[in-house]
C-alpha cells in the first residue's frame, strides 16, 4: 500500500503501508501465486511459508486504512504548502491527476502499471480508485479517450480510418473499429458520413 504526498503538483514523499493479501491465504490462491510466478524459478516451500505468514485484510479495512493514510497524506502536503489553495486538492486526486495525464498522452502506449507510477499510487489501487470514482475501469476510460479524439479527426479531417486509428494509439484497424462500434453503436465510417451530413 502507498499512499503519495504532494505539494502542490509535486510529489514529494510516499506513505508506504507495506504488502497485503486482498483475501485469506488459502491453498487456492497459493496455486495461483506459483502458477503465475511460475517463470522466477521459485523455491515452493519458501513461497509456501512466506505466503501464509502474510497479512490479509478485508477490502473494506484496506478502504478505510488507505482513506486514513491518505488523510494523513494531505494534511503533511497542506501544512508544506500555501494554505487556500483550491487546486492542491484538485492536484492530489490520483483519479483526476490519471485522467488528465491520459488525455494528454491518448495516442501513446497507455498501461495501467505506467499511469499508476505516474500519480504516484499501485496498479491495484489506482484500480479501484477508478471503478469507486468513476464507476468505469481504467482500460474503458482510455478507450473513451482515444474514441473522443477519433471523433473529432474523422468530423474534421479527410484521413484514412486506419491513420486515424494509429494516431489515437489503437494498434490495430479492427480493435479501433470493434471498440468505436461499442461505444458509439455505429462505424468510424458510418459516423464521418453522419457527422459531415450535420454540418
Amino acid at each position: 500500500m502507498v499512499v503519495p504526498i504532494f505539494r502542490g503538483d509535486k510529489h514529494v514523499a510516499s506513505l508506504i503501508g507495506g504488502q497485503l493479501l486482498p483475501s485469506p491465504p488459502g491453498r487456492q490462491g497459493l496455486r495461483k501465486f506459483l502458477w503465475d510466478n511460475q517463470d522466477l524459478r521459485l523455491d515452493p516451500d519458501q513461497v509456501r511459508e512466506a505466503y501464509f505468514r502474510a497479512p490479509y485484510l478485508p477490502s473494506g479495512a484496506v478502504d478505510a486504512l488507505l482513506n486514513l493514510l491518505s488523510f494523513f497524506a494531505a494534511h503533511a502536503g497542506r501544512d508544506s504548502f500555501a494554505q487556500g489553495d483550491a487546486s492542491v486538492e484538485t492536484s492530489r486526486d490520483p483519479v483526476a491527476r490519471a485522467r488528465d495525464y491520459i488525455a494528454r498522452h491518448f495516442a501513446e502506449p497507455l498501461s495501467l502499471a505506467d499511469v499508476a507510477s505516474r500519480v504516484g499510487l499501485s496498479p491495484w489501487y489506482l484500480s479501484r480508485c477508478f471503478r469507486r470514482t468513476t464507476g468505469t475501469s481504467f482500460v474503458q476510460c482510455v478507450h473513451e479517450t482515444r474514441i473522443a479524439g477519433a471523433k473529432q479527426l474523422l468530423s474534421a479531417t479527410s484521413r484514412t480510418v486506419a491513420a486515424i486509428a494509429y494516431d489515437c494509439g489503437f494498434n490495430s484497424v479492427s480493435q479501433f473499429n470493434r471498440t468505436f462500434r461499442a461505444l458509439e453503436s455505429c462505424s468510424p465510417g458510418a459516423y464521418r458520413r453522419r457527422s459531415r451530413q450535420d454540418d
